[in-house]
């Protein structure tokens, strides 16, 4: 029981920082707090997206948590866009990565994510 109680407690922090960071993304892209333009893999901005990873690292490597790297990835970019009226997630998003993605009724799911989703699920199974 109480390993279960240690398990889903990293479980449930790692990914409350990831809608932490995603949401704080959302509120400085949509109040003027912009980083500047992406020179990193022709979509990241360096010191940022570097600081944001290291957070990522640190919550994972504190809660032992560290196969839950793309399930964190995938939550922190899915609440960037949640409620966000001035960046909606379409088709023409960098995120799809030239993948593409499909329409599920009025929302766009980019196959990135569904690659994250099945990622997550693999690393889950053989690490966690």
């Amino acid at each position: 029981m109480y390993i279960w109680t240690v398990l889903l407690s990293g479980v449930f922090l790692t990914l409350f920082t990831a809608i932490i960071v995603g949401r704080l993304e959302q509120f400085e892209m949509n109040h003027g707090f912009h980083t500047g333009p992406p020179n990193f893999l022709k979509y990241f901005v360096f010191p940022y997206h570097i600081l944001m990873l290291l957070l990522c690292l640190t919550v994972l490597y504190a809660f032992k948590t560290f196969w839950m790297l793309p399930l964190w990835i995938l939550f922190e970019d899915i609440f960037y866009f949640v409620g966000n009226e001035q960046d909606k997630l379409d088709s023409k998003d960098w995120i799809t990565g030239g993948f593409g993605g499909f329409w599920l009724g009025a929302q766009f799911i980019p196959w990135v994510y569904v690659g994250l989703a099945v990622v997550s699920l693999i690393s889950y199974l053989l690490f966690a």
